[in-house]
């Protein structure tokens, strides 16, 4: 109730500083953690306690009194970099979060592939793929990403090693849904994608060793944006529908 109350406010002020009112919002997009249902409702959620049965769609439409849409939020920033970043014009498109957890979206043909229950992506369930234990081989002394890279860029050794170590593990998850959807462009976003070509540049070396054809590796420009971009993606289709009867 605190996490949604939080979203609440920050919306009316938001509206707020925008001169505008509860009753000029046409529609409304949110981007959470977690496997979200069809209908907007979080079905599962290992990163916050008790938030999984929370009904999304209609706590937003109700604190709005506007339709709402809700999704998983590597997904969303999937849309967004369709829309606004560097998978621009592409088709076939893996986006990788990277940072504290490593998650995923896929589009296809230019669409959001979520699957049936809405949990396409979440390769990193599996033990194997190695996004259990990415995140754990950046050590406490690099808990802050900022250290962690003006290190790196300094050509620290054990910043160097540790973004290595990092990139080993991502890779065989990445190496994974690059062989299973052949996109034509892979995005890192996320916190660790700021690092930029630090992380790239191993990962796609050890791409190339493990795929059946190149693939396309680009850091997203979007930072924290990507998921917000996506959602507000989604709440424009809702409108351009309604007013247009077609969407983006």
């Amino acid at each position: 109730q605190e996490r949604l109350a939080a979203a609440r406010a920050l919306g009316h002020r938001t509206l707020r500083g925008a001169g505008l009112r509860t009753a000029d919002v046409r529609a409304v997009g949110a981007g959470t953690t977690g496997i979200v249902s069809a209908d907007g409702t979080v079905t599962l959620s290992s990163r916050l306690a008790d938030w999984a049965g929370t009904d999304l769609t209609t706590t937003l439409t109700e604190a709005f009194d506007a339709p709402a849409v809700a999704g998983n939020d590597a997904a969303y920033a999937t849309l967004g970099e369709h829309w606004r970043g560097v998978a621009a014009g592409h088709q076939d498109v893996l986006c990788v979060h990277v940072g504290h957890r490593v998650s995923a979206g896929v589009l296809l043909g230019g669409r959001l592939h979520v699957g049936r229950n809405g949990a396409a992506g979440e390769i990193g369930v599996l033990p194997g793929s190695g996004w259990h234990t990415a995140p754990g081989r950046l050590p406490g002394r690099w808990a802050d990403p900022e250290a962690l890279f003006a290190a790196a860029r300094e050509g620290d050794a054990h910043a160097l090693r540790a973004l290595d170590d990092f990139a080993a593990d991502l890779v065989q998850g990445v190496a994974a849904m690059v062989l299973t959807v052949d996109p034509e462009l892979v995005v890192i976003g996320g916190g660790l994608s700021r690092v930029g070509d630090l992380l790239l540049t191993p990962l796609r070396a050890r791409l190339a060793e493990l795929c059946l054809f190149p693939v396309e590796v680009a850091a997203s420009a979007l930072g924290d944006e990507a998921v917000a971009l996506g959602g507000a993606r989604l709440a424009l289709d809702r409108v351009e529908k309604e007013l247009f009867g077609v969407a983006h």
